[in-house]
């Protein structure tokens, strides 16, 4: 937050609001263009009110003692403005007096993405299998080498998650590989970014982002037919030995289908 915002305290007698003849006194508080008041719970009659300078005429020790008291008042809350400033708080004459007043506000909780990541992996490992949650890894491990190298952060907050982050982290993975002698395809590049999609969806659904990034970017996979069995992988696979008995019936099942499928072309001549 600059220093460039304006304060400013000034004192003012209320004398619609008299109590045995009395006015109550309060501080009009500006931050910014926004004004409020607050009450000092403080009576004073009026003619011992000095409305130009916003203080009681000093005519007796008493009164020199009130006026003492207003600029410490003054004093209380240019303090509790500073401190507002420096902590980067949105400044306005209602957060001035919350301060004064010693209300605080509950802050929201601001997660971070690898945070989020982590949690969402930890809880997964007792849904997903074994060979799912490696790839979940394997992304987490994309992300923090991503910050590292193009963003030069060890993590981000999710409330600065953009589409600019995301179409950034798509161009890392194309042309960055983990492995420079496994670069990812465009299929393998799509299932990072949704398995980013899936876990920046549950941290919204969770209230801990309020914009979800990837709105507006699209998954683009390619399709890709597989090849047929030669008759050699098939002969193969029927003579491999397998010990568990589920695993062969899933395997003849397989090579069933193989014979009776009549699309299947023949390598015979």
């Amino acid at each position: 937050m600059t220093s460039s915002g304006t304060f400013g305290v000034h004192f003012v007698m209320r004398n619609n609001k008299q109590l045995n003849g009395k006015s109550p006194v309060y501080a009009r508080i500006t931050v910014n263009g926004t004004r409020c008041e607050l009450a000092l719970k403080e009576y004073l009659s009026p003619n011992d009110w000095n409305s130009g300078y916003g203080k009681a005429w000093p005519k007796n020790n008493a009164l020199k003692k009130f006026n003492s008291y207003l600029e410490e008042v003054r004093g209380k809350l240019a303090r509790h403005y500073r401190e507002l400033q420096m902590q980067g708080e949105a400044l306005t004459a209602a957060a001035v007096k919350d301060a004064y007043a010693g209300i605080v506000k509950e802050k929201k909780v601001e997660h971070s993405l690898l945070w989020v990541v982590s949690q969402h992996n930890t809880i997964m490992q007792k849904v997903l299998k074994k060979g799912s949650m490696k790839n979940y890894y394997t992304t987490e491990k994309y992300l923090k080498v991503f910050l590292s190298q193009q963003l030069k952060k060890d993590d981000i907050l999710l409330k600065n998650l953009t589409y600019e982050f995301v179409t950034g982290f798509e161009f890392y993975i194309r042309s960055s590989p983990i492995k420079d002698s496994d670069p990812c395809t465009n299929n393998g590049t799509m299932k990072h970014l949704e398995r980013l999609k899936k876990m920046v969806a549950w941290a919204v659904k969770n209230e801990w982002l309020d914009k979800n990034p990837f709105i507006g970017f699209q998954l683009k996979f390619k399709r890709k037919d597989r090849d047929f069995l030669t008759d050699l992988e098939l002969s193969a696979l029927e003579n491999q030995a397998l010990d568990n008995p589920m695993l062969q019936k899933v395997r003849d099942l397989f090579v069933f289908s193989c014979y009776t499928v009549s699309s299947r072309p023949s390598t015979s001549l």
